[in-house]
């Protein structure tokens, strides 16, 4: 008589729990590492999305003839340039939607969205006058760590601009 070398019922059960357990186990690095990946990534977007709109404005300032600065409040800052293009105006914060536009002049309809205040919003625009040629620019951005979560991370960016036609 021969006798069959088989799993029993009971044995398969133990190695299905087992094995359930031990990927649990496993999927939790992933989960995790997607989670750094994601964060990481709007944290970047933030950054080139600081770097874009602040390289934007020292065009418009290198060519600047004169500014006019206007911080009315915590909520909005604007900076005013007049170049031999016309007048360009930058303003930002939460007044503005958290959004930072560039602008041929302060009145324009359809002004350039340098930031759109979706995947990063301005904080505060802040522009502070240091001089007759230079311009100190303090961009606060904030842009959320998972898009279900309301926690926020901020992106500072501070620059001086020089205004080399100015008088």
């Amino acid at each position: 008589m021969s006798r069959r070398q088989a799993f029993t019922l009971i044995e398969l059960v133990i190695t299905m729990v087992i094995s359930t357990l031990a990927l649990l186990a496993l999927s939790v690095p992933f989960m995790a590492e997607r989670t750094f990946w994601g964060a990481g990534n709007r944290q970047t977007e933030a950054q080139r999305d600081a770097q874009v709109a602040l390289r934007a404005l020292g065009r418009a300032a290198r060519e600047a003839s004169s500014y006019a600065v206007m911080n009315p409040g915590p909520t909005l800052g604007q900076l005013t340039v007049t170049g031999p293009g016309g007048v360009t105006c930058v303003t930002g914060g939460p007044a503005a939607g958290g959004q930072l536009l560039l602008g041929n002049g302060c009145a324009d309809p359809a002004p350039l969205v340098l930031i759109d205040g979706v995947r990063s919003r301005v904080a505060s625009l802040q522009v502070t006058p240091a001089g007759t040629r230079l311009v100190r620019v303090r961009l606060l951005l904030q842009h959320r760590l998972r898009v279900t979560d309301v926690t926020v991370e901020d992106e500072l960016v501070e620059t001086e601009l020089y205004l080399r036609n100015a008088t």
